[in-house]
């Protein structure tokens, strides 16, 4: 006589989605009390019961951490942005009026090449690189 099998889908999901370090010996108890004569209706209880608890258990183990990440990820573009305001104002300038406002800037629209000189912040041609 062959024993009686647990249903297939909840013992996987047993297996491989309910955490902690008893799933070995829980999945074995519920097998056996399976084998002794509960339903498959009781089976799926106790498993998706098991899932829950040990999901429960673990987000509440973590909690700090959780709530810590969520609020940086929500929030972080808002600080960034507030750091980027207190150290460097000028960055929400609009770039076209900038260039609008630089007498310099006119000759960049044009085809020649360009190099920045390391010691200021002119842009000069860079006549040697074959610009036209």
């Amino acid at each position: 006589m062959n024993p009686r099998q647990p249903p297939p889908i909840a013992s996987w999901i047993l297996d491989h989605l309910a955490s902690g370090d008893q799933d070995e010996a829980l999945a074995g108890d519920l097998l056996e009390h399976y084998r002794g004569g509960r339903s498959d209706s009781w089976y799926w209880r106790q498993v998706l019961a098991s899932c829950i608890l040990s999901w429960s258990q673990s987000l509440t183990a973590r909690g700090p951490a959780l709530i810590f990440a969520l609020g940086w990820s929500l929030f972080a573009p808002a600080w960034n942005t507030m750091i980027d305001r207190v150290t460097d104002p000028l960055t929400f300038e609009p770039a076209w009026h900038v260039i609008r406002s630089s007498p310099r800037a006119l000759p960049l629209s044009s085809s020649r090449f360009f190099l920045a000189d390391s010691s200021s912040t002119t842009i000069e041609p860079n006549l040697h690189s074959g610009g036209l």
